[in-house]
């Protein structure tokens, strides 16, 4: 799985500027996506569905959404995908897009960025 950060010329050099790195505000699906939701819809960590396959039970499922999709940060309610995958094969979303908002809140006023994943954008 490869990745490629979208992200504005002001941003970038405000984030250099700052010597931190930033969590984008949101994350889009290059590809159709598989994450793992609770009960409730709420999106929690892929390992959770992991240990659900192996062990059974526990209540956690995987919820599938289409290319182009914004990606749900952890504890949000996962929307327009389904519990059943279409045709196709489906990619876990990358680790790194498992935050929660408070953990992805930008600061400063910079403007937004967003990260894609996948091989469709150069």
């Amino acid at each position: 799985m490869t990745f490629d950060l979208r992200i504005t010329i002001g941003v970038a050099a405000a984030v250099l500027a700052s010597g931190c790195q930033r969590q984008p505000e949101r994350w889009t699906a290059d590809r159709d996506t598989a994450i793992c939701t609770d009960r409730s819809g709420r999106r929690v960590s892929d390992d959770r569905c992991s240990q659900h396959n192996r062990h059974g039970g526990g209540g956690f499922g995987w919820y599938y959404l289409a290319r182009n999709a914004t990606l749900p940060f952890l504890g949000e309610r996962a929307r327009g995908g389904s519990y059943q995958p279409g045709a196709g094969r489906y990619v876990r979303a990358p680790v790194a897009s498992a935050v929660t908002r408070t953990g992805a809140v930008s600061r400063g006023g910079f403007g937004g960025s967003g990260r894609f994943f996948g091989s469709g954008h150069a």
